[in-house]
């Protein structure tokens, strides 16, 4: 993923966040005005947040969420699908 694409996701994961919380709660929990959150989404703070996240190689995730570098998502992948082919007797344990 280049760091635009991700710069992207980043902010449109501020957003929707920002839309699931409210921008009142925000900015209450900021300490600021809702109209000054808003300007920062209006005036590009938001994005070039986003930019800066990407350009340090971070991707946003929500809290609780799962995430795993795409290698170890691919080996657990085949290794389910490897383990679903066996059949029954290799899976019992011999004595």
């Amino acid at each position: 993923m280049s760091q635009r694409e991700l710069a992207s996701k980043n902010e449109a994961a501020i957003l929707r966040a920002l839309a699931g919380v409210g921008q009142k709660r925000v900015a209450e929990g900021l300490g600021i005005s809702e109209s000054a959150v808003s300007r920062m989404k209006s005036g590009g703070e938001l994005a070039k947040t986003a930019e800066l996240l990407a350009a340090l190689g971070l991707e946003l995730h929500e809290v609780g969420s799962l995430h795993m570098r795409k290698e170890v998502a691919e080996s657990l992948r085949v290794l389910a699908a490897l383990g679903l082919e066996l059949s029954p007797e290799l899976m019992t344990e011999k004595k």
